[in-house]
């Protein structure tokens, strides 16, 4: 076949034709995947969070009760970290930081951080979270791009949230587009090699 004849330049339309149709559908199923699973991994996430909410919800409505909150508020918080310890535990084993922190953005009690320091997704955000009642935002850390989402618990200033890595956030939809890329580079070789 030479390369000025018009099978030549027949078979060279089809064949970008089939490679620009793979970049686009591929590029369309990403966008589309990335914000299914956004919506999904809110969700997940957000009521973990508002399961921990309710936990210390019960545990502040039990200090209430006692009518000497001052006297054994500090009990009661510890209590209730005591009772989360499992929760993150398994945040740390999913790769994934559970916080809480006060107003102040001091860490009481991480996944993967000790306690008392000063949390790094506060300067991350620029102290977003410490002044919002709740909300999630993408952002750096240490040169890794990661998403978080939190909530405020009101009666004890605290903070509660999860960190994500987007790598972990996304990885199935890079698995499904690497899927998709080889079942398309498939069927346009295939076609090709048809065609010539």
């Amino acid at each position: 076949m030479k390369f000025h004849s018009i099978t030549f330049k027949l078979l060279f339309f089809i064949v970008c034709a089939f490679i620009l149709t793979t970049v686009f559908v591929l590029a369309l199923a990403d966008i589309q995947l990335k914000r299914i699973l956004d919506s999904s991994q809110e969700s997940i996430f957000q009521e973990k969070i508002d399961s921990i909410i309710g936990s210390l919800e019960r545990h502040n409505e039990r200090l209430n009760k006692t009518g000497l909150v001052e006297a054994y508020e500090e009990d009661f918080k510890a209590l209730a970290l005591k009772n989360l310890a499992q929760t993150f535990e398994r945040a740390r084993q999913n790769n994934v930081s559970l916080f809480i922190v006060d107003t102040k953005g001091t860490i009481i009690s991480h996944s993967n951080m000790p306690k008392g320091k000063t949390a790094p997704i506060v300067s991350d955000c620029n102290g977003e979270i410490l002044k919002s009642p709740g909300g999630r935002f993408d952002y750096n850390c240490q040169g890794q791009a990661r998403w978080c989402i939190y909530k405020r618990f009101a009666p004890w200033n605290w903070v509660v949230g999860y960190t994500v890595s987007l790598d972990i956030k996304y990885a199935d939809a890079r698995v499904f587009s690497t899927l998709m890329f080889f079942i398309m580079a498939g069927i346009s070789l295939l076609v090709a090699v048809l065609l010539s």
